[in-house]
């Protein structure tokens, strides 16, 4: 995402999605002090005046207001959207209120886009647990790791997290599951896609083998995928993807006790999520 200088308010374009999670990257990992909110509080303004010109009241009631407050959250400021005069609140609390809201509004794709956004908030918050429940009470909004089916442009920020999330839980969950089974069809598609176009899906199928070596217990490969999705994401100015790349190899290297690789990979993750 560019500077907020330089920022052009893709809300005001109705690209909601992309903007919402690329947004969610660059804020929820930029939050000392909660410098860059206001960059998402223009974007959210911008995005508010456009649709009420044009009646949509219900995406800005339930999408809106929710997302700005979880951005705050990560942010670690103080400042709620019921501040903003543009923003018409929900009264839901809880992502199943404002999913059924929304289904109760026949907005169903909202629905699901919603489910992807308070996805993304839990995994960037590295909050699992959540994450991972989500996960399973919608498989709809993943349905292209519980399906058969080929995963699609508009799939692969969803398949790319999902995989992520599968890949951790299966590290971490003792009982029986089939998380790592997910995880692999997940690295499975991306290898699909990296033939395809390596320069756009390249790094994220590193990054997803690299989890699952991680799962594996295979450190050398681990750490070579790592290094690999890392590079290859900074070499093509993917930058919140190089930063994550670096994050979860720093937490690789955390684990594994080489301190000094852990710190300086988290040090290009603070570094590549400012950009």
């Amino acid at each position: 995402m560019q500077s907020p200088s330089r920022t052009q308010l893709s809300f005001s374009h109705s690209n909601f999605e992309l903007t919402c999670l690329n947004t969610l990257y660059y804020v929820g990992r930029t939050w000392m002090g909660g410098r860059n909110i206001q960059l998402m509080s223009n974007e959210l303004n911008m995005f508010a005046q456009h649709y009420k010109k044009r009646n949509s009241l219900n995406i800005i009631k339930l999408c809106l207001a929710p997302i700005y407050n979880i951005l705050v959250d990560l942010s670690g400021t103080t400042e709620e959207a019921s501040s903003s005069p543009l923003f018409v609140q929900s009264s839901s609390t809880s992502i199943e209120e404002v999913i059924q809201e929304a289904e109760s509004m026949k907005e169903g794709e909202l629905a699901g886009l919603v489910v992807k956004i308070y996805f993304t908030a839990s995994l960037l918050l590295q909050d699992f647990t959540k994450a991972s429940a989500i996960f399973i009470k919608y498989p709809d909004v993943f349905s292209v790791l519980y399906g058969n089916r080929m995963m699609s442009a508009r799939g692969f920020g969803v398949t790319f997290h999902g995989g992520l999330v599968c890949a951790r839980m299966a590290r971490e969950t003792q009982e029986p599951n089939n998380w790592f089974q997910l995880a692999n069809k997940s690295v499975n598609m991306f290898a699909y896609w990296t033939n395809v176009n390596a320069l756009n899906f390249g790094h994220c199928h590193h990054l997803l083998k690299a989890e699952l070596h991680n799962t594996r217990g295979e450190s050398i490969a681990a750490i070579q995928e790592y290094k690999a999705a890392a590079e290859l994401a900074q070499k093509n100015d993917f930058c919140r993807y190089h930063a994550l790349a670096e994050e979860l190899q720093s937490l690789y290297h955390q684990k594994l006790g080489n301190k000094e690789e852990a710190r300086e990979s988290i040090e290009n993750a603070a570094l590549a999520y400012e950009k």
